[in-house]
């Protein structure tokens, strides 16, 4: 009798959901884990002394979540770096890259787990030939603790979770896989 219960008690609770319309919460359909308005600042810094903390020399990027933006750039979700054209720039250069190949210093994400952000970054020629770099992800706001935000090295076939920590890396200006828009992306996925 008491096998018969348990099965007769779920179609009795699956009639009673069909009736009033009610359809299975988040965590029967998979869990969202980043809500709208969250937010993050990549800062990437030279890192001359070695030391874990950014110094003065630093560039930043903010990504930003939303369900309703798109991985293409909008002028209503992200940051363009107004030229697209780094090479008149003196120093060194980081941003994100929108799908269609906008390079953004305020990139609007639509989240789904294992969102990829490609990063590009370049050093001018009148720089030293070796530069080394910090990578950092700060002043997370909404984040859930349950989020990974790894920076992955496509070139060292590494990657650091940016949540425990900076991640360092160098550019070489004649190795051209250590720069530009292929080697870097951060990867936001549940733990």
């Amino acid at each position: 009798m008491k096998k018969l219960i348990l099965p007769a008690l779920v179609i009795i609770a699956l009639a009673a959901c069909q009736k009033n319309k009610i359809t299975p919460g988040p965590s029967a359909v998979g869990k969202d884990t980043i809500p709208d308005g969250a937010s993050f600042k990549l800062q990437l810094a030279t890192d001359s002394t070695g030391s874990e903390y950014p110094t003065n020399d630093t560039m930043n990027v903010r990504v930003h979540f939303n369900h309703a933006y798109h991985l293409d750039y909008s002028f209503y979700e992200g940051e363009d770096t107004g030229a697209n054209d780094y090479n008149g720039f003196s120093g060194w250069y980081f941003t994100a890259i929108s799908r269609d190949g906008g390079l953004l210093v305020s990139d609007g994400i639509p989240y789904k787990p294992s969102v990829k952000i490609p990063l590009f970054i370049a050093s001018a020629a009148t720089t030293t030939h070796e530069q080394h770099f910090i990578l950092h992800a700060l002043n997370l706001a909404n984040i859930p603790g349950d989020i990974h935000i790894w920076c992955k090295d496509n070139q060292l076939k590494d990657s650091a979770d940016l949540r425990k920590g900076p991640f360092r890396f160098y550019i070489h200006r004649l190795d051209t896989t250590s720069y530009g828009g292929n080697r870097l992306q951060i990867v936001v996925e549940p733990y």
